[in-house]
């Protein structure tokens, strides 16, 4: 960058560099952006994340991650421009905005002074004058002329203003981009401007000072430590003795290796003589008088300090005629000597080797100092938070899944196989009682067919009254001994189950109970009474039957005897006579009857057995089986909510963490960069000593709150 001269003697611009410090320049802006701007990527993909998550996750991610952005963008704009920052400070209604056009050689506009507005202008070179304007949650809007601007920024200070009032009557201190970040936080006016163009210079108008709402030079300059070149700190000549106007000085002078203080004089002002007339001021006619009476009367130790250092320049400038000269320098008019000595000295010092090293260490240490405020991202408390939630959410995941596979194998175990055992064992048990108790059964009813012989009863009564309850006495015998077999199977821990034929680990990790299912089925089954006994039969046409000598003679044949005798036509309720049984009947009968009772008795007594085995183990374990099977479909549906629930929870987490990752390892890998890049051009120190907190911390502390764990009550 070359300096240029105005057409009128005196009209410098600012910047002045030889081609060799232009080229050493531009090789470090590009080095730098090729650095650093690949970080811009995930930073936006990180808080674009963080915008979409439907629950809020890591919502307090989003003001730092914004905060980040901006200045990020910020520096990699002024490196790649190699913009100069020219800070302008001073009391509110000082003539900052009047410098501002003078050294702009162009009217700014209005929109320069935001009297109370903690917002910063940056004015710099366009092709045509438009306006940005930038909040704190990184929303920016564009605007064409000035009017639509100015009522933007009346409507937007009246809620600034609603929001410190609700923050003071909390007795909260008051930070906008965290309390507050719909407010502006920036304006960027481009303008025609040929000298900005020229020298790369950005001109940053700051809110005046002593207002309700100032948020202090630190506050202010935050964006700026170790990114601007210089300040001008603007002081009209009659507040130049008031001590409160370099209350905050201190601050710039540990800020600024270059401050410039401009004593803005009225050289129109006139003073009164003692006969009336009036004269000339002191302004008008040495206004060096009141710069020297300032150092040796007003000037604090620290001010004398960087004045002697020539870190402090004083220049008394009536900044109103020299921003109308400067607007007017192609009608020939020309540049007042006070701005002229003051351009030249910016300009000298914007074109200097000094500057151009503090340019390259300026940018550096902010790039080191954004980094390691970025690192602590990673470290963020909603970060690690939502680490914990993604490795819990892991854990009930892994679990669901567990429970889901445990449901399927305990749905595809065959449960015959399982309690094959128990059907052996209660199978035996009834198999040795049913003998012994059938045995005494046959006695008992061979003693009945004795007693029979010996009655007038029917056939019918011996087959109701005396076989047929011993045929339910035994089956109620052999019944009990199943039930005592089931109940102590039903004590055992697994209810009669093989434990090695069953998925006996997968019921615990289900919390199925198999021994009280099988307890519930046993009650559910012997609650149903056993059918009725069924009726014996008795084929009386194959019992031997004596004819008499009425039989023969009247030519009955033994089908009409049985009938008559037994009263087959009255089901067999013919009464018998003793006598009529010996004669009719007789040993042959007896014999016949006798074996027909255990013929019905062995083929009652097999049947018996097996309809109590059944009854006792298939019919149980079915029904088990199916409860357990409705159970574990049950709990098999709640499992896969639960999955389903879980891996949309985790998937949120993932979508904010992942591009955190990425963004906290693209900021390592820059880092890296930036330090090999600081060596390369000899710079050995990059941090920087009572730099201010770059990046907010959340107002309050995150409250996530974990998942409900997928457990199933036990039913």
């Amino acid at each position: 960058m070359v300096r240029v001269s105005g057409a009128v003697p005196g009209a410098e611009t600012y910047l002045g560099s030889t081609r060799m410090h232009a080229k050493l320049l531009a090789e470090f802006c590009r080095q730098f952006d090729t650095a650093v701007r690949p970080l811009l990527s995930p930073l936006d993909h990180a808080i674009e994340a963080v915008n979409r998550a439907p629950d809020q996750s890591g919502s307090d991610l989003a003001s730092p991650l914004r905060e980040l952005q901006h200045h990020m963008v910020a520096l990699l704009d002024k490196v790649k421009e190699q913009q100069a920052y020219v800070l302008i400070f001073g009391p509110l209604k000082s003539g900052k905005s009047t410098l501002m056009n003078a050294l702009a050689a162009a009217y700014v506009s209005e929109v320069s002074c935001l009297p109370a507005y903690p917002c910063m202008v940056f004015v710099s070179h366009g092709d045509k004058r438009r306006y940005q304007l930038t909040r704190f949650d990184g929303t920016s809007e564009p605007h064409e002329d000035n009017e639509t601007l100015a009522a933007r920024i009346q409507e937007a200070h009246q809620h600034l203003a609603d929001h410190l009032r609700a923050a003071e009557a909390e007795g909260r201190s008051f930070d906008p981009s965290v309390h507050y970040p719909q407010a502006i936080r920036r304006i960027d006016v481009r303008l025609p401007a040929q000298n900005l163009a020229n020298s790369g210079a950005v001109l940053v108008d700051t809110p005046g000072l002593y207002s309700r709402m100032r948020f202090g030079y630190s506050q202010m300059t935050r964006d700026f430590r170790n990114a601007a070149a210089c300040a001008v700190f603007v002081v009209k000549s009659d507040n130049l003795f008031l001590e409160q106007v370099f209350e905050e000085f201190q601050e710039l002078l540990d800020l600024f290796s270059r401050i410039f203080l401009i004593v803005n004089v009225d050289s129109t002002k006139r003073d009164l003589r003692p006969d009336g007339d009036l004269a000339p001021s002191l302004e008008q006619t040495r206004p060096d008088q009141i710069v020297a009476a300032f150092e040796q009367l007003a000037m604090t130790a620290a001010l004398k300090q960087a004045h002697d250092e020539s870190r402090l320049r004083i220049y008394p400038i009536d900044l109103m005629r020299a921003a109308s000269a400067r607007m007017k320098l192609q009608t020939g008019v020309a540049q007042p000597g006070d701005f002229a000595a003051f351009d030249r000295d910016l300009a000298e010092f914007l074109a200097s080797p000094d500057y151009l090293a503090a340019f390259r260490g300026d940018s550096l240490r902010r790039a080191h100092t954004l980094l390691t405020a970025g690192a602590q991202i990673a470290g963020h408390a909603s970060v690690i938070e939502l680490e914990r939630r993604r490795t819990f959410l892991e854990q009930e995941r892994a679990q669901a899944q567990a429970q889901i596979a445990a449901v399927d194998r305990v749905l595809a175990h065959p449960w015959e196989k399982a309690f094959a055992g128990f059907d052996g064992r209660v199978r035996v048990d009834v198999q040795n009682r049913a003998h012994e108790i059938g045995v005494k059964t046959v006695r008992l009813m061979e003693a009945g067919l004795d007693q029979w012989f010996l009655s007038g009863a029917s056939v019918r009564s011996l087959i109701d009254q005396e076989w047929r309850p011993q045929f339910k006495l035994f089956r109620d015998q052999i019944e009990g001994e199943a039930r005592e077999s089931l109940e102590r199977s039903l004590q055992e821990p697994l209810g009669g189950m093989d434990g090695a034929a069953a998925p006996a680990d997968d019921l615990r990790a289900l919390g199925a109970d198999i021994a009280a299912l099988r307890r519930r089925a046993a009650d559910e089954v012997l609650a149903t009474p056993l059918p009725p006994v069924p009726k014996v039969a008795i084929d009386v046409h194959a019992i031997p039957v004596k004819r008499g000598v009425g039989d023969w003679a009247l030519l009955r044949s033994l089908d009409k005897v049985r009938a008559s005798l037994f009263g087959i036509d009255e089901g067999l309720d013919n009464k018998i006579t003793a006598k009529m049984k010996a004669a009719r009947l007789g040993d042959p009968g007896k014999h016949f009857l006798r074996e027909h009772l255990q013929a019905i008795h062995e083929a009652f007594c097999k049947e018996a057995a097996q309809q109590v085995v059944d009854r006792m183990s298939r019919q149980v374990a079915v029904r088990a089986a199916s409860e357990l099977h409705k159970r574990v479909t049950e709990r098999r549906q709640q499992f896969e909510t639960r999955l389903r629930d879980v891996e949309r929870q985790w998937n949120l987490c993932v979508q904010v963490l992942t591009p955190v990752r990425k963004l906290t390892q693209a900021m390592t890998v820059t880092h890296a960069a930036v330090k090999t890049l600081a060596l390369q051009h000899g710079i050995q120190q990059l941090t920087t000593i009572d730099d201010t907190v770059i990046l907010p911390r959340p107002a309050t502390a995150p409250e996530l709150t974990m998942p409900p764990r997928g457990r199933v009550r036990r039913r």
